[in-house]
């Protein structure tokens, strides 16, 4: 079994996201997706301390885009704006969700088993058509009082909204 943890909505919350980082590696997650609203550079160097990899993408509110891809160059990591993956059998895309029709088109597509996105700050798991859908709701917990992240299991194939 490998456990992948989905991130999203941190908007600097830096006490959420050590608890988050310190989560993640005491499950021995083997692999953190990152789906956008980083927001300042400075959070990076609390990512800097997950044990798995790291993968990404920016959101709407990640205005210092350059500086945070400079930040995790040395996590050999990039953010990018739409990320397509397969990790242990299982093809995922990764996308913030700004543009909900476009969402709407990638999980229609029926080209990935699990698509992920954050923007909503509303966490989501939601099976249509063999395709996963997932959110994770927000790191921050600023908008709707509830911090969440969520964990995947690449063996049953289920996913799990987790509380801080």
């Amino acid at each position: 079994m490998s456990l992948v943890a989905f991130i999203s909505d941190t908007h600097d919350n830096l006490p959420n996201v050590r608890r988050i980082v310190e989560d993640v590696n005491r499950r021995g997650v083997k692999l953190v997706v990152f789906l956008g609203d980083l927001c300042s550079p400075f959070t990076v160097g609390e990512l800097e301390k997950i044990k798995a990899p790291l993968k990404g993408v920016f959101g709407n509110c990640d205005g210092a885009r350059e500086s945070i891809n400079k930040r995790l160059e040395g996590m050999g990591v990039q953010f990018t704006d739409f990320l397509e993956f397969d990790f242990d059998g299982i093809s995922f895309c990764a996308y913030h969700g700004t543009d909900r029709k476009r969402l709407g088109e990638i999980v229609s597509s029926g080209k990935y088993k699990v698509v992920a996105s954050g923007h909503t700050h509303e966490p989501l798991v939601q099976e249509d058509n063999g395709v996963l859908t997932v959110n994770p709701g927000e790191a921050c917990g600023y908008i709707t009082g509830r911090a969440t992240y969520l964990l995947f299991d690449t063996e049953s194939i289920q996913a799990e909204v987790v509380d801080l």
